[in-house]
């Protein structure tokens, strides 16, 4: 958890997303106390979902920070940490105290291969509804008539969080059968499910942009080559093809474990004991998310889809139960069976930990990886944001497709202060024109004059700190003047090519609200390639390196 917590705080940025652009339009009507369009929007499908307790929390969540999304982050790893304590009960009732066994369980919920659910706010969707599904199915292991009761609160959770969460009703009932539950449990839960899945479906309209279902019928191997990458993926490092083949893997190790227990069965004529059903329900659960998955998506004929870093936590859940379900069988294996059967339990869990330990490795590394590149991408999305009136629809398209749509709710962001639009005063420095691309000590400056805009919400005195050397030509003095706004504020020139570091004064008699131009005059540009005679074949007209370039409040 604590590395998860560091991942969150080194690679999350606070900008809203894609499909949380549409919960922007729940935070206007909820802004002018419109509640009737609150209740509609908060109905309303989003794709094939109706995440209506996920919307509530994030409404609270933005009511109370601004609507900082990295709020939202971190509930999620919140939701993870309950999700893990579930785990931890079913893990405690099926197969006793043992810290040591229970560490694996640890690795997979928190593994960063579910990095798109970890950085991403509007993902407690799915954190939600794996949370909620896995709490109805411990509860409803108790055979208390008030646990049934929280249980059947549980699925309604899941079954309002996102469409999978359907699935707790029939995985409950199987619990239910295991346990040969009274009447009053059968009729709760029977009467809810059916109540809460045709409530889900009245006015539900098949979303127009997603493939038919019958597409995935139509493809039969296909489907089948999805579903086991899908099964796999928290342990494919974002492999199509090592998620496949760990797919297969723990179908077969599921497949070895059954028919042992079918063969025991016929030799002592016993059934499955009832601790058991808690972890088979959880693979089932699992199993039937990817199957729907697999069928849903499988229309958008992406194989990789399978491998999808959203889908992970729904996959780890059948992983979680059937780690549980092989660590009682050799719990109990251990102790009162012969030794041969000993031997083949043990070699089960072995098999399924050594999968757990080499799958889960690689998924933390691309989980590493895939990190660093959204913390980029989102940094280069806060600031389109910060700017969007000066920026072209295609890069508002770096936060969601429809750049108009962004345009509109971006006013009200910033009207209400929310988002990156929160401080009363923010400061944001952009560069324009005249830079070359960047590098990693900085950035060089092309040409005789570069340009960046200084944009400020309430003009004050600022300081610009700047650290800068010359592109050394011999016989030449490189000179740079800086100006904002047309006003000369800083002016240097090098006697040789060390750096020059500087903090210039910007009164604020001379900023205007919103937008300023600050440029940067030079002396001189030279491409590398004259200067070295052709040793260096960069022909780019360079002029000034900038390893700094900051706007700060004195």
């Amino acid at each position: 958890m604590a590395i998860q917590c560091f991942y969150i705080y080194r690679f999350s940025v606070d900008v809203p997303w894609w499909d949380q652009w549409a919960f922007v339009d729940l935070l206007q009507a909820w802004s002018r106390h419109e509640f009737g369009q609150v209740v509609n929007l908060l109905w309303a499908q989003h794709n094939e979902h109706r995440p209506i307790f996920p919307r509530l929390i994030m409404l609270m969540l933005a009511e109370f920070t601004g609507w900082n999304v990295r709020i939202e982050i971190y509930f999620g790893l919140l939701l993870s940490a309950l999700l893990l304590v579930v785990i931890g009960l079913v893990f405690r009732k099926t197969v006793g105290n043992s810290p040591w066994l229970f560490v694996p369980l640890a690795w997979l919920v928190f593994s960063l291969g579910q990095w798109e659910n970890i950085l991403w706010g509007w993902q407690i969707t799915f954190y939600l509804q794996a949370l909620a599904t896995l709490g109805a199915l411990y509860l409803l292991s108790t055979r208390s008539l008030r646990d049934a009761i929280l249980a059947v609160l549980c699925a309604i959770v899941a079954s309002f969080s996102s469409i999978g969460g359907l699935l707790s009703w029939p995985a409950g009932t199987l619990c239910l059968l295991g346990q040969r539950a009274d009447r009053k449990r059968w009729l709760l839960w029977g009467l809810t499910g059916t109540l809460a899945i045709g409530a889900y479906f009245v006015g539900y309209v098949p979303p127009r942009h997603h493939p038919s279902p019958f597409a995935a019928l139509s493809q039969p191997v296909e489907t089948a080559l999805f579903f086991t990458a899908n099964i796999g993926a928290p342990l494919g490092g974002g492999n199509l093809l090592l998620s496949r083949a760990m797919g297969i893997c723990l179908v077969l190790l599921l497949l070895v474990y059954l028919c042992q227990q079918l063969r025991e069965t016929r030799m002592k004529s016993k059934g499955l004991v009832e601790a058991e059903f808690l972890p088979i329900s959880m693979i089932i659960v699992s199993l039937l998310n990817s199957a729907v998955i697999a069928i849903g998506r499988m229309g958008f004929k992406h194989l990789d889809g399978a491998m999808n870093s959203r889908y992970i936590t729904f996959a780890s859940v059948g992983i979680a139960g059937a780690y549980i379900l092989f660590a009682r069988y050799w719990v109990i294996a251990s102790t009162q069976v012969p030794r041969r059967v000993q031997l083949f339990s043990a070699f089960l869990l072995s098999a399924l930990i050594s999968i757990m330990l080499v799958g889960l490795a690689a998924s933390n590394i691309y989980g590493l990886q895939q990190g660093r590149a959204i913390h980029a991408s989102r940094l280069r999305a806060q600031q389109v944001l910060r700017t969007f009136e000066m920026q072209p629809d295609e890069a508002l398209t770096t936060l969601f497709i429809n750049p108009m749509f962004v345009r509109e709710r971006a006013k009200f962001l910033r009207e209400q202060r929310l988002s990156v639009f929160r401080e009363s005063q923010f400061l944001l420095l952009v560069r324009t024109s005249g830079w070359s691309g960047d590098e990693t000590w900085g950035v060089w400056a092309e040409g005789l004059g570069s340009e960046a805009v200084l944009w400020t919400a309430d003009p004050a005195d600022l300081r610009l700190l700047l650290e800068a050397f010359p592109h050394c030509v011999q016989d030449q003095r490189q000179s740079i003047t800086v100006t904002i706004n047309s006003r000369m504020i800083a002016q240097h020139t090098w006697q040789d090519c060390s750096p020059w570091s500087a903090q210039i004064f910007i009164p604020s008699s001379i900023l205007q609200k919103g937008q300023n131009t600050l440029r940067f005059s030079f002396a001189y540009a030279a491409r590398p390639v004259d200067v070295t005679q052709g040793q260096n074949g960069d022909t780019r007209w360079l002029s000034v390196g900038f390893s700094k370039m900051e706007v700060e409040k004195p």
